[in-house]
């Protein structure tokens, strides 16, 4: 039978390299979108968010792995928090850049669908 705390680092990774993936094509589709409309380059905080949420998916793997074992870590307490809150912070700032290139699409839609 797998541990509970095997199958959280499982389903954290998963989560990660998910939205890791669809930063880097929302990247990559507003890097493009943005050339064409001639916006600036706010596409560049996709690495920075990137490089953010992998540092967090790090200081979570060190948070669980603490806990396993007898590897015990003093001070590692501030890890959690700081880590959901960098993850979570890189989420936000990807949602806006991403609302920046794409939010003219649902008023276009809604007007479309109106008709």
């Amino acid at each position: 039978m797998i541990e509970n705390g095997i199958l959280d680092i499982l389903n954290w990774l998963i989560m990660f390299v998910s939205l890791i993936i669809v930063s880097l094509i929302f990247k990559d589709l507003s890097k493009r979108l943005g050339e064409a409309l001639q916006i600036k380059k706010y596409y560049r905080l996709f690495d920075v968010c990137v490089g953010i949420m992998i540092l967090a998916m790090i200081m979570i793997f060190v948070e669980y792995a603490s806990g396993f074992g007898s590897m015990q870590i003093p001070g590692i307490e501030w890890i959690a928090p700081v880590s959901r809150i960098m993850f979570f912070g890189s989420i936000v700032v990807e949602v806006v850049v991403i609302l920046k290139y794409w939010g003219w699409i649902i008023p276009e839609v809604l007007s479309s669908l109106k008709k």
